[in-house]
């Protein structure tokens, strides 16, 4: 069994969209080079199988994004794409063609975040992508992340979801054989219980609270939390950094960096093995983690 779950593997950080729930990052704009994939591969083979294409940034704006994929193929990498979707319908063959990709998850709540995006071509490029990718064995995550927080003891955020019903009503019309606009009700009552409703086979809708990124958390901290940051997940920025957390926007939990010292070696600096002892203990293991209200909730 390898080590690690996943890893999150920040391709570019850069975006083609400006979502008001984003915190952006003040990193200088990067593309990973194939070459530079391929040493990150390297490093991280013996320890993870699965990884993300993203920490910050939108990873179907790679312009070699199937060369990319070619290489996780080549490495007996599993792939998951978390993706606003305004660009699917471009890099669908790049996903198809490699049988690398398991999941593709589609943010959804980026939509209502922004207001530069035409709703039906946007909803119907997302449906024609999940249908295709579907009937390819590619499972189909469909996210609308941005509900009214209610948790008191951690941050009260409302979200930008007042075209939730039209979306899910669209996507439910166009794409579920179970449900239909007559029993749409039992959609939600499966999202009231477990967050998530499979809508058709290999295609999920998935709901969650909006959560606030650590960094906007200015005037809230916590003594106690919990996060599988270096026990089960970690990331690697597109310069090269590696960060324990797939919330750390400016890399500002650096452990080392890929390119000049072995992922061996960073696991093994006095200041990983703390950091992973604090995270066990429930004790915030530096400034970012105490303000990250995701973590709390997890205690």
């Amino acid at each position: 069994m390898k080590r690690f779950k996943k890893a999150y593997i920040e391709i570019t950080n850069s975006c083609n969209l400006n979502c008001s729930f984003c915190p952006k990052t003040t990193r200088e704009k990067k593309f990973l080079e194939v070459d530079e994939y391929k040493k990150i591969i390297n490093e991280i083979q013996p320890y993870v199988n699965f990884l993300y294409l993203h920490l910050m940034g939108e990873p179907l704006l790679h312009q070699n994004l199937d060369e990319i994929l070619k290489v996780s193929y080549d490495n007996s990498m599993k792939i998951n794409i978390t993706t606003n979707g305004t660009l699917i319908k471009n890099k669908l063959d790049d996903i198809i063609n490699n049988k690398c990709v398991r999941k593709v998850s589609f943010s959804l709540h980026s939509f209502e975040a922004n207001d530069n995006t035409n709703f039906d071509n946007y909803i119907d490029d997302i449906i024609n992508a999940s249908k295709i990718l579907s009937s390819n064995d590619i499972t189909v995550v469909l996210k609308l992340w941005n509900l009214d927080s209610t948790n008191n003891d951690v941050l009260d955020k409302e979200g930008l979801n007042n075209l939730n019903d039209n979306i899910i009503s669209k996507l439910i019309s166009s794409l579920s054989k179970k449900y239909n606009e007559e029993n749409i009700l039992k959609v939600y009552d499966e999202l009231l219980k477990r967050n998530t409703c499979e809508i058709n086979k290999h295609i999920y809708l998935q709901t969650g609270e909006k959560f606030e990124w650590p960094v906007n958390t200015k005037d809230k901290t916590f003594d106690k939390i919990f996060c599988y940051g270096l026990l089960d997940q970690f990331g690697v920025l597109s310069n090269g950094d590696v960060v324990p957390c797939c919330l750390d926007n400016n890399g500002e939990i650096k452990l080392g960096n890929i390119f000049n010292e072995s992922f061996k070696d960073i696991l093994e600096k006095e200041e990983t093995k703390i950091f992973i002892k604090n995270m066990k203990d429930n004790i915030p293991p530096c400034a970012l983690c105490k303000k990250c209200s995701y973590a709390r909730k997890k205690v």
